[in-house]
């Protein structure tokens, strides 16, 4: 059973600059979510390893539609690049 007060991770990131930018996009279509490992990717900058990946976290309930609104955001973006 989905508990919809549970935060899951939605997408780990390789640095905070595009951590910041999903989440952004994440919060212009009202999807709650908060950034972790931000400093640690900034000590450890090893986007290949766990450690050095900075996560998005969005409430369980929220999980489908976050990525169905980034998933339509990079068709939108491989639209325009052609």
């Amino acid at each position: 059973m989905e508990n919809p007060e549970k935060l899951v991770t939605f997408g780990t990131y390789p640095d905070a600059v595009s951590a910041y930018i999903a989440k952004g996009v994440l919060n212009t279509n009202g999807i709650e979510c908060v950034i972790t490992n931000e400093r640690m990717s900034g000590i450890f900058p090893l986007p290949d390893l766990p450690i050095g990946q900075v996560r998005i976290l969005v409430f369980e309930k929220d999980l489908e539609m976050a990525r169905n609104i980034m998933s339509s955001t990079a068709e939108t973006k491989d639209n325009d690049n052609n």
